[in-house]
């Protein structure tokens, strides 16, 4: 615009476009930011981690302390904006055992929610949470298109566990004690179970008589050396009529001592049926 050429309704309506077309544009970055932001989450008790995550979360600054259970507390009933929690799609929850207790504790002493809706959440991880602690955070937060779940150690209280309808993968690890596999709870709470992996250790109970595998392909299996007898258990239920359709078995000859090839009864089997089983060395520690 100038003195010879005045603002006329054309030049008007094409800032206005301009205006609007750079508004949308800005609210769309706005939104993918956000979205990518808070994408992958991951928390423990490092001092500098918890500071970092309650500055993105816009905690007031009494709040930024490394005083541990305040915080987890304060965590998991946040966010105070809801399109945080909205936007997570991979969250890793890693404690101490004291935490997990106090957190416990506190938790279970309270009314009230403890997290904050994840209906987009993919992939959760729990590292030393202590197992009621699990089990309220697997109840209050919505979890309907979880697909992947890692528990470390393995044990849950399977009692009263939630439905996790799409959920594809399940992971419980243990290495100091024994991990409960208790097989018609997790095919239960699992319809959509594709893969179970789990250290192999004493407990494990069959299948009833009514129960299916339904879509569960592939069982691996992480085995120590001194835990011969109970993988033969382990490789019966296996056999049984609920798991008729597995495909494949992994069994992972896990530490030192292994001299070779574990030869069953039970694998030579399964490969009659028509499931593959393969053995190999690894460590659960790569998987989560």
């Amino acid at each position: 615009m100038t003195p010879d050429h005045p603002l006329n309704d054309r030049d008007l309506q094409n800032f206005l476009k301009a205006a609007r077309c750079l508004q949308r544009v800005c609210q769309l970055w706005a939104t993918l930011a956000q979205e990518l932001l808070y994408d992958n989450i991951w928390v423990n008790d490092s001092v500098t981690r918890w500071v970092l995550l309650f500055s993105v979360f816009g905690q007031p600054i009494e709040h930024r302390k490394p005083a541990r259970v305040p915080e987890v507390r304060a965590l998991l009933r946040l966010p105070s904006k809801p399109y945080l929690a909205a936007s997570v799609k991979h969250l890793t929850l890693s404690s101490s055992p004291s935490i997990g207790s106090a957190f416990s504790t506190a938790v279970l002493s309270e009314p009230g929610p403890t997290f904050p809706s994840l209906s987009r959440l993919q992939s959760l991880v729990l590292l030393l949470f202590r197992p009621s602690c699990a089990r309220v955070l697997l109840h209050d937060a919505d979890l309907a298109r979880l697909t992947h779940l890692t528990i470390v150690p393995g044990h849950l209280e399977w009692e009263g566990f939630p439905v996790l309808p799409a959920l594809r993968t399940l992971t419980l690890f243990d290495d100091r004690t024994r991990t409960l596999v208790p097989f018609p709870a997790i095919l239960t709470c699992c319809p959509a179970l594709e893969e179970l992996r789990y250290s192999c250790h004493i407990s494990a109970t069959a299948p009833t008589e009514e129960q299916t595998a339904g879509a569960l392909g592939c069982v691996r299996i992480y085995l120590g050396l001194w835990l011969l007898q109970p993988v033969r258990a382990h490789a019966k239920i296996l056999l049984g009529a609920a798991f008729s359709i597995l495909e494949r078995v992994n069994v992972v000859l896990d530490g030192p001592g292994w001299a070779g090839a574990l030869e069953l009864d039970e694998w030579a089997q399964l490969r009659v049926r028509g499931c593959a089983v393969e053995e190999g060395y690894d460590t659960p520690s790569g998987d989560y």
